[in-house]
């Protein structure tokens, strides 16, 4: 039997960098950094140039933030625990050796904790531009954590729920073999899921699924669907890094559509905000590819603009709201459509 391990990294407990000593204020949301490439400029979209990479750990550790483990990070926000203002976690996607080759040491000289999800498929087949298990497996051995992200990188929307349970846990069964644990992390491939394959996820055993979408973390989000802002390309830049990573929760109740796989057609999206807010009428929503959309506010409802026909592929919407200190309360949701639907 296949046994689930709260953490493969020995050295991850209790571990904080760049807390302010007189740092005191308390918030319950947390705010999860996504990384994929370093360095890599041939594949911008999905890169960090080295040069940034650089100036986001300058502002990381310079002060302000407090840089957790991804796995405490989750358990204090299920657990309703309250975390220090600005928490921060950082992850990796696809273990790419531009991970091992360039973020490793500079995340291990500063002193900050990361997770990375790996693909078993791609490290069993030796594919070029990837890590190896004995890479992966040193990693482990610093305290990194390692996360599940399936065996095949695939669309994950798209599967049948039978081809999506085989594909998990011949994962897991690669992870076990190779690493003696089963991460209890999982990050879906592109963010793409939908309710059906969120239920199996928490029937397999993990304890928490992320996306790609952007948005911050808190104690009454769905811990099957968690935002992480993206930064790579042209959401790269230190300034995108401070609004993201000083971003405050915009708890919502009641959102429709709640399953992020839809079919292609209109898009209507409403929701209940949990509590009232000073400056809601600035509540703004915006749509990847179709910028500022019209937002209908009746006391705590808030009705989006229809996304008209909305076809095959992914669309991301972002409403945010100003806060204090030039902060933005962020909600966050991708939404994906199968060809042919």
């Amino acid at each position: 039997m296949i046994r689930f391990a709260i953490s493969l990294a020995t050295a991850v407990c209790c571990f904080a960098a760049g807390l302010a000593s007189n740092q005191t204020f308390a918030a319950e949301s947390a705010v999860v950094l996504l990384y994929h490439r370093f360095g890599e400029d041939r594949l911008a979209s999905t890169s960090i140039s080295v040069e940034e990479f650089d100036a986001h750990i300058r502002e990381l550790t310079s002060g302000g933030y407090t840089v957790l483990p991804l796995a405490q990070v989750v358990s204090a926000l299920r657990d309703r625990r309250a975390l220090p203002d600005r928490t921060v976690a950082i992850t990796i996607d696809d273990a790419f050796a531009s991970a091992y080759e360039i973020a490793r040491p500079r995340l291990t000289s500063a002193g900050l904790p990361y997770t990375v999800f790996v693909s078993t498929e791609p490290i069993d087949n030796g594919l070029t531009g990837f890590m190896d298990w004995g890479q992966i497996r040193e990693l482990v051995a610093e305290g990194v954590t390692i996360g599940h992200h399936g065996r095949t990188h695939a669309h994950m929307a798209d599967l049948e729920s039978l081809d999506f349970r085989k594909d998990l846990t011949l994962a897991s069964e690669r992870f076990f073999a190779e690493l003696g644990a089963v991460p209890p992390l999982l990050a879906y491939p592109y963010g793409e899921i939908g309710s059906e394959g969120m239920d199996i996820s928490r029937d397999l055993g993990f304890t928490a699924a992320f996306g790609q979408h952007s948005g911050v973390m808190h104690g009454d989000i769905d811990f099957f669907y968690l935002p992480r802002f993206a930064m790579t390309g042209r959401f790269a830049s230190v300034v995108r890094l401070k609004l993201a990573a000083s971003s405050l929760a915009l708890p919502v109740r009641n959102l429709a559509p709640n399953n992020p796989h839809l079919s292609a057609g209109n898009l209507d999206v409403s929701f209940d905000l949990m509590e009232e807010y000073a400056g809601v009428e600035q509540l703004a929503c915006f749509a990847s590819g179709r910028g500022a959309l019209e937002v209908d506010r009746t006391a705590l409802t808030v009705s989006v603009e229809p996304l008209i026909e909305l076809g095959p592929g992914r669309t991301r919407l972002n409403c945010t709201l100003p806060a204090e200190d030039g902060r933005f309360r962020w909600l966050g949701m991708q939404y994906y459509v199968s060809e042919g639907d």
